[in-house]
């Protein structure tokens, strides 16, 4: 089987390599071209490929992407970045946030109408709001920056869309659960109850407006 130039056999990016490699699906092949080209891009510039390293690579490339053009590839990179986030140090990962997180809400911005990319902008925002676990000051710096991006996966819990809802869900949860015990599971457990409230309220504020 082809290896993914670079990687150590057993590296979780190139099983993800791997895995797709041998499908046939529209899907993995946009998933295997983006990691042949995130490869290319570390062994141009001559760093040695890790998780750290696509995690880097994978956001710059999401950054320059066009999600309403192409929401597939912007889709493949997503699940490039989400394998990337999942197994790299949250050191690394935390000092990137700020701008980890804007160019996550551009992404998801662009995506609005293009579910197969926005569920993988929610699954990282979720990924990115967990690594606060391991913030030296869990939640005192980072969560500002957090804010607005896990409100808006809060408010895709009630999507209409089925797979977005419950990816939604998933990553609220796992966010939720992740930050517990922090200074940030306050912040993030206020948001997602104003959330809820809000949405339980529409209902009746709808019939009074009919009233």
């Amino acid at each position: 089987m082809a290896e993914l130039e670079g990687f150590e056999i057993g590296d979780p990016v190139a099983e993800l390599y791997e895995r797709n490699l041998t499908s046939s699906s529209a899907e993995s092949k946009h998933v295997t071209a983006v990691l042949e080209a995130v490869a290319d891009i570390l062994r141009q510039e001559g760093i040695k490929p890790s998780p750290t390293a696509v995690f880097a690579a994978s956001l710059s490339s999401l950054e320059r992407a066009n999600t309403e053009a192409s929401p597939e590839m912007s889709a493949a990179m997503l699940t490039v970045l989400g394998v990337a986030l999942e197994h790299a140090p949250t050191g690394p990962v935390l000092s990137r946030l700020p701008h980890a997180m804007q160019v996550l809400l551009a992404t998801g911005r662009a995506a609005q109408e293009k579910p197969v990319a926005l569920r993988g902008v929610v699954r990282c925002i979720g990924q990115l709001v967990a690594a606060l676990r391991d913030a030296q000051e869990p939640g005192t710096n980072e969560w500002p920056h957090c804010a607005k991006a896990f409100g808006a996966i809060s408010n895709l819990c009630v999507d209409s869309r089925p797979k977005v809802r419950k990816q939604a869900a998933a990553s609220v949860a796992e966010a939720l659960r992740a930050v517990r015990g922090t200074s940030a599971a306050g912040p993030a457990s206020r948001t997602f109850a104003n959330v809820a409230v809000s949405i339980a309220r529409a209902p009746v504020k709808a019939a009074r407006e009919l009233t």
